[in-house]
Order: C-alpha cells, then sequence, then structure tokens
C-alpha cells in the first residue's frame, strides 16, 4: 500500500516537470504525474485519472497549476523550442542553464538542497537582462554580467527575456 508522498516530494516533482520542460526534445509526461498522483507495481500503477479539483490535494492542486504554467511557457517561448543550450552552473545541489533562440532567452535555476541557497551564475554578455522577469515570482538582482538570486530549498525559478 502506497501512502501519500512526503511533501517536499511534490516540489521535486515541480522541479523534475521544470527540467522536462526545459531541456532540448520534446518532453513527456506519465499520466496522473502532472499533479503527482501516487502509485506502486502493477496493477497499482494504473489509478483512475483524476480530474477535478475535489478530488486533489492541496499539494496536487498546487503541482497540477505548477505543471500547466510550465507548458504554457513551453508552448511560448521559442528558446525552449528552437534554443541552443548551455549550462552555467551544476554541482550537488545546484543547477543552471539558459536556452537561447534570437533575442529570446529562459534561464532556469534549480536549488535542490536541504537550505535556502544564493546562487550566482554569469551571463551570457550579448543580452540586455533590463527586461528580465521571474516566472514563479522568485527575487533576483542583476549584478554586472552576474544574476544572484536566493532560491528556497526544492525550488526552481524560471526568467525569461
Amino acid at each position: 500500500e502506497i501512502e501519500d508522498p512526503q511533501a517536499f516530494a511534490y516540489d521535486r516533482l515541480s522541479m523534475f516537470h521544470a527540467f522536462n520542460q526545459t531541456i532540448p526534445g520534446i518532453p513527456v509526461t506519465y499520466m496522473g504525474d502532472e499533479y503527482g498522483q501516487p502509485g506502486a507495481n502493477d496493477p497499482d500503477n494504473r489509478r483512475w485519472m483524476e480530474f477535478e479539483e475535489s478530488e486533489l490535494t492541496e499539494p496536487e492542486i498546487r503541482n497540477r497549476n505548477v505543471f500547466t504554467k510550465l507548458t504554457e511557457l513551453r508552448n511560448n517561448e521559442m528558446a525552449l523550442t528552437y534554443g541552443d543550450f548551455r549550462f552555467h552552473t551544476s554541482d550537488e545541489d545546484i543547477m543552471a542553464y539558459s536556452r537561447a533562440y534570437f533575442e529570446d532567452q529562459v534561464i532556469v535555476v534549480f536549488n535542490k538542497a536541504d537550505t535556502d541557497r544564493e546562487i550566482e551564475i554569469e551571463l551570457r554578455e550579448e543580452f540586455d537582462y533590463s527586461t528580465l522577469k521571474a516566472q514563479f515570482g522568485n527575487d533576483f538582482e542583476i549584478q554586472g554580467d552576474n544574476l544572484i538570486m536566493t532560491l528556497p530549498s526544492n525550488k526552481f525559478e524560471i526568467l525569461t527575456l
């Protein structure tokens, strides 16, 4: 019997969706993963799909809303469909990369650490970052050629030009 996942598992699932929707290639999502439906070995891996908000828990609703926003970003940001791919930083807990297509750019930052982390990444030189926008509400600042932000534990941010 599979119990409800721990709270951080929903945040990690949202980070996976952010990764899946922003890397090159065609994103694939298995039925129920958009909101975090639990499951186990066959036959428990094929639970009934839940469509109504009244059938979902608060973390499942939050995940579904994040997934919806991510798919909208994927559909509307040309850099996520056609853009190049460049890593800015990667270690055990932090990863940041960008995708650019002509004047459009998307910067994706992840923090899978157990604590909030200040992240500083060097930006691409050929862009004007004065209109950079955080899609998931995390504060950031541009200092010279660097992006600086404090990202909460098990969270991500997607910034768009």
